[in-house]
């Protein structure tokens, strides 16, 4: 049983040497340079250059069909550029006019709460409104700004500049 032991310690610590030894020269294979050098080898002579040189022949030989790929890819990609273009524009716009509109309900919110206040009613509110109304009032401003609003934005620009 001593001796199986001893034996198997052998074995182990061989194999061991020799994952180094393999380790090892993996290591000193695998350097960057050597890397670059065997990577360039296998695009010089194996499926890729044959495949180049292929391409090539076929080019040189059969031009059209590569000149409408040519002008279908270009077409695309000015296409796609477009449609990004309108879109960021479009949400750029869209962010605007809300803006502009939270804008014009906040100012007349802004009059409605200073209506409200003691000691600041302005021409405008009515003597008789009773109290708990104002909210009404305000609602009332702020769909008639919007609707301003709707009707400045479908103007032709010349007309309310």
């Amino acid at each position: 049983m001593a001796a199986e032991s001893e034996q198997l310690e052998r074995e182990a610590r061989r194999s061991r040497e020799k994952l180094a030894l393999t380790l090892e020269q993996l290591r000193a294979r695998l350097t960057p340079g050597q890397v670059i050098d065997q990577t360039i080898d296998y695009v010089r002579n194996g499926p890729v250059a044959e495949f180049l040189h292929n391409l090539g022949r076929e080019v040189r030989e059969n031009p059209m069909p590569l000149v409408l790929i040519g002008i279908g890819v270009t077409w695309l990609m000015v296409a796609s550029n477009r449609t990004s273009r309108n879109a960021i524009a479009s949400a750029a716009d869209a962010a605007e006019k809300g803006a502009a509109a939270l804008g014009t309900a906040t100012d007349a919110a802004a009059r409605k709460v200073g209506e409200w206040l003691p000691g600041g009613r302005s021409q405008n509110a009515p003597d008789d409104a009773e109290p708990g109304h104002g909210a009404i009032l305000a609602t009332s401003d702020y769909d008639e700004a919007m609707d301003t609003r709707a009707l400045r934005e479908t103007e032709p620009a010349h007309e309310h500049s």
